[in-house]
């Protein structure tokens, strides 16, 4: 099944959103082109490490991100390090 295909399925599920299908693709399945781009330490991660004194939008990292594919997962991954990093 395609990404898109997962994430519809999942969130056809109950109490089953988008972030936590995203975080299925990932961290369960191991894709390597996903961005959850609404995922608050995302957020932080893009902003900090592209020196943004506002929170990035997930409509800006979603497009900024489209160069990285199919290698999102591991920038998310960085972006999480960051906002990590920052506490």
């Amino acid at each position: 099944m395609s990404d898109e295909e997962i994430v519809q399925a999942l969130t056809a599920v109950k109490g089953i959103g988008q972030w936590t299908a995203e975080m299925i693709l990932m961290f369960k399945l191991g894709r390597q082109d996903v961005m959850p781009a609404t995922d608050l330490g995302v957020r932080k991660g893009y902003s900090i490490i592209f020196k943004s004194k506002e929170l990035a939008t997930p409509k800006a990292i979603l497009e900024h991100s489209q160069k990285w594919s199919p290698y999102r997962s591991f920038a998310a991954k960085y972006f999480w390090a960051a906002a990590d990093a920052k506490l």
